[in-house]
């Protein structure tokens, strides 16, 4: 049959020698975050199916955040789906950023590289922003247009563990 209307799976590479202990932040918009963990052997794919997992909530946006006790490579793939076709509608992959962040980490750059579409073309964004920090902030976006419209900028509070 039809696949559910989403899939979500994070896939960790670890490339070294020995194995990666791998711990798995999962933030969410209404509740604590949860933390688990799994082992990474040497030279493999691990891969989690997220839709899958209790602890990844339905219905609200969540982010998962990495972290090892050596080198590992982490990457998201989220698909949505129409109830009666198999193949995804959208894919969105997310960039891994490096880590451990500090405060030399404070500007990130995401081109929309879209090219096409025709006058009737509806298209929407989404950025997400994760704040792992017990303490709140503010994000700055700065959008900046090729058609010569005017830079726009827009400030967002960020929520501790949000």
């Amino acid at each position: 049959g039809p696949p559910a209307d989403w899939a979500s799976s994070l896939h960790v590479v670890n490339p070294g020698t020995q194995p990666a202990h791998v711990g798995l932040t999962i933030y969410r918009l209404r509740s604590a975050p949860t933390r688990s963990a799994v082992e990474v052997a040497p030279g493999q794919l691990y891969s989690i199916d997220l839709a899958r997992r209790r602890d990844v909530p339905r219905g609200e946006p969540f982010w998962v955040a990495v972290d090892a006790d050596r080198p590992v490579f982490p990457q998201i793939v989220h698909q949505t789906f129409r109830p009666w076709d198999i193949v995804p509608e959208g894919i969105a992959v997310v960039p891994p950023q490096a880590a451990p962040l500090d405060d030399s980490h404070t500007s990130w750059i995401y081109p929309d590289a879209f090219q096409g579409g025709t006058a009737r073309w509806l298209e929407q964004e989404t950025i997400t922003l994760l704040n792992p920090s017990p303490h709140g902030g503010d994000a700055r976006l700065v959008f900046q247009f090729r058609d010569g419209r005017p830079t726009r900028t827009h400030t967002v509070a960020l929520a501790p563990q949000r």
